[in-house]
């Protein structure tokens, strides 16, 4: 679990009896914290990945139109 929201779950086995002491719980919530982390981050690069590809789309429409100087083109509406 990240900041907002359930990324996955975490199931943990131990061979021998007996519960695991607080330094491994400790340990082990450090190790999903990074996991989750790395998950949020590769879904963020992912998301700007597909915003740059369709920025460069964009931009090579845009290349496409021919160039007016419209600066120079007077339109009188009435």
């Amino acid at each position: 679990m990240d900041d907002q929201d359930l990324i996955g779950d975490l199931w943990l086995f131990r061979h021998a009896e007996g519960w695991f002491d607080e330094s491994e719980i400790r340990l082990v919530e450090q190790v999903a914290n990074q996991c989750a982390i790395a998950i949020r981050q590769a879904r963020l690069y992912r998301v700007a990945q597909t915003q740059v590809q369709e920025l460069e789309r964009l931009n090579r429409l845009k290349d496409g139109f021919p160039r007016h100087n419209f600066s120079r083109t007077s339109y009188t509406c009435y």
